[in-house]
This record gives C-alpha cells, sequence and structure tokens, in this order.
C-alpha cells in the first residue's frame, strides 16, 4: 500500500511538473511576442525622433525666413512713411 501511494505521490507531482512546463511554454511565448513588439515600438519611436527633428529643422527654417520678412515689412513701411 505505501508503495501505491508514493506511485500516487509521483504521479501526481510529474503532473505538476508537466503543468508547470506548459506554463513556462506559455511564458516564454508571451515574452518573445512582448520583446518583438518592445523592438517595433523602439523602431518606431526612433522613426518619430526622426521625423520630429527634421520637424523642428524646418520650424526653425520657417522661423527665420518669417523674422526676415517681418524685418522687410517694416522697412517698408518705414520708407513709405
Amino acid at each position: 500500500m505505501n508503495e501505491l501511494q508514493n506511485l500516487q505521490e509521483i504521479l501526481a507531482l510529474m503532473q505538476e511538473q508537466e503543468k508547470m512546463l506548459a506554463l513556462v511554454e506559455m511564458l516564454q511565448n508571451e515574452n518573445e511576442a512582448l520583446e518583438q513588439k518592445h523592438q517595433e515600438c523602439e523602431k518606431e519611436l526612433e522613426e518619430t525622433r526622426v521625423k520630429l527633428t527634421r520637424s523642428m529643422a524646418l520650424n526653425e527654417k520657417l522661423n527665420s525666413e518669417n523674422r526676415k520678412l517681418m524685418q522687410q515689412i517694416s522697412s517698408w513701411n518705414s520708407l513709405q512713411k
């Protein structure tokens, strides 16, 4: 009887081990998916940074041109008075 009980306990432990292995596999798959998503987000973030940098440079050029135009308008207005 004692051997039967030991075998049942071993069987129960093996079943628990199988469940744990399945859980570990599921977690590994989820981790891989999250890592892939993280890499995609990093790539998208870098692309956004590049676009923002370009946009800021263009905005600065536009501001500079606007300042020049405002100076010219101011000069023309003072000449007309």
